[in-house]
């Protein structure tokens, strides 16, 4: 359950991490607004398509979406083009295997259906949703850092520019990991949950 402090202490971590990210795009579009010179639109093709790839990382990606977010990754982040992250799969068993859990109580914990789970295990190339990630996420008590790996090994990551994300990064930089109180703060701020079935 979920006491007053915790939710005192998210309202903080919202307004410094939310809502600074929202006011500094808000500020950047003014200064690209007044400016009149020949790099504008250039700036501006270039924010249009981080913030189109941002949107899509929250969408199950197919090969050709994830090839295109990779190349936009390159360009907003100087990152080598068509960097192959490792699988889903061998980075979520790579985790199993260090926090000494079972494959069952990993599931079982992160209410993932079985068959989805043997899927996961059976098909290397398998790219599950990124609230299946997050079960997962949550069952291994990862930290913020493991967290961002194993979501980058299924095509996602964390934003601060979703509210969802910055409620589910505090959690985890909290300890706080339990699917049902997590679902509760996201349920309190009208945020898509994490389904535990």
């Amino acid at each position: 359950m979920i006491d007053k402090i915790i939710e005192e202490q998210l309202e903080k971590y919202i307004i410094e991490n939310y809502d600074e990210y929202n006011k500094n795009l808000i500020r950047q579009c003014q200064i690209l607004d007044e400016k009149q010179d020949a790099d504008k639109h250039t700036m501006r093709r270039s924010m249009h398509y981080e913030l189109r790839v941002l949107f899509d990382e929250t969408k199950h990606l197919n090969q050709s979406k994830k090839k295109i977010k990779d190349w936009g990754r390159c360009c907003c982040y100087n990152i080598p083009p068509f960097e192959t992250s490792p699988k889903f799969a061998k980075v979520l068993f790579k985790f199993i295997d260090e926090k000494n859990m079972t494959d069952v109580e990993c599931y079982k914990k992160a209410g993932v259906d079985r068959r989805l789970f043997s899927k996961i295990k059976s098909d290397k190339d398998y790219q599950p949703s990124k609230k299946t990630i997050l079960a997962f996420a949550l069952s291994l008590k990862l930290n913020k850092e493991e967290t961002i790996e194993l979501l980058s090994s299924g095509g996602y990551t964390l934003s601060h520019s979703y509210l969802r994300d910055v409620i589910i990064e505090y959690c985890i930089t909290n300890n706080i990991y339990d699917i049902f109180d997590v679902n509760d703060l996201l349920s309190r701020h009208n945020e898509e949950l994490i389904i535990f079935e």
